[in-house]
This record gives structure tokens, sequence and C-alpha cells, in this order.
């Protein structure tokens, strides 16, 4: 639920870990 909207994606790099969104990304990008 919320509102929709369009994002641009950037390559990401570094520890490549992301928090937030509403707690639907939390942690690490890639699986190892």
């Amino acid at each position: 639920t919320g509102d929709e909207r369009e994002v641009k994606l950037i390559p990401f790099v570094g520890s490549r870990q992301v928090y937030g969104f509403n707690n639907k990304i939390d942690g690490q990008l890639d699986t190892q």
C-alpha cells in the first residue's frame, strides 16, 4: 500500500547494504 512512483536506479558500491523503505529492504543486496 502507498504511493507508486517511478525511480531511476544507479549502481550501488561499497558494503552494498541498504536500510529503509518501510523495513522492506534491510541488509545485503547480494546473496553470499
